[in-house]
């Protein structure tokens, strides 16, 4: 992928900030080196979630989960973790263990290539913590038109 492909992708991401929430979230498209059911794939297609909190919070409290649906907006899979990456320092890591105020993080959720109705258009990923979640469907939608755990909370919360 070129710097001009990343900027473009980059420009495309929808933004999220929710009223009163700790949490902000962005998606974009990525091609990162990743562990996709049960092996490494170079260059793997997933969704790049940026997280930003507005405090101090351990990694493991904080929920990350995508939901892939196909062009019927039927659920082709979920995941309950975000998949797991190789860095630039040859580490791999799935979240951050400490999510620190005001600073950008990037979670990745990619599932293999499908075919059929199990091929993906639509995803939804949902950051946060209980009572307080996130959420944003890539590339363009509403969340009214999908189903997922999360919804009436979220739904609730904007009320």
């Amino acid at each position: 992928m070129n710097i001009k492909s990343i900027m473009l992708i980059v420009l495309l991401c929808i933004y999220s900030v929710a009223s009163g929430s700790n949490f902000e979230l962005t998606l974009a498209r990525a091609s990162v080196y990743a562990y996709i059911d049960k092996g490494w794939e170079p260059e793997a297609n997933c969704v790049e979630a940026r997280i930003r909190t507005n405090m101090d919070i351990a990694g493991k409290k904080v929920k990350s989960v995508a939901y892939f649906y196909n062009e019927n907006r039927e659920l082709v899979r979920k995941l309950t973790r975000p998949t797991q990456v190789s860095l630039e320092d040859g580490k791999s890591s799935r979240s951050p263990l400490l999510y620190e105020k005001d600073k950008k993080y990037e979670v990745y959720f990619g599932i293999s290539p499908q075919k059929g109705d199990n091929k993906w258009k639509y995803v939804i990923v949902v950051v946060g913590t209980a009572g307080d979640y996130v959420a944003e469907v890539y590339p363009r939608g509403e969340l009214a038109d999908f189903e997922f755990d999360e919804k009436s909370e979220i739904q609730k919360k904007a009320e």
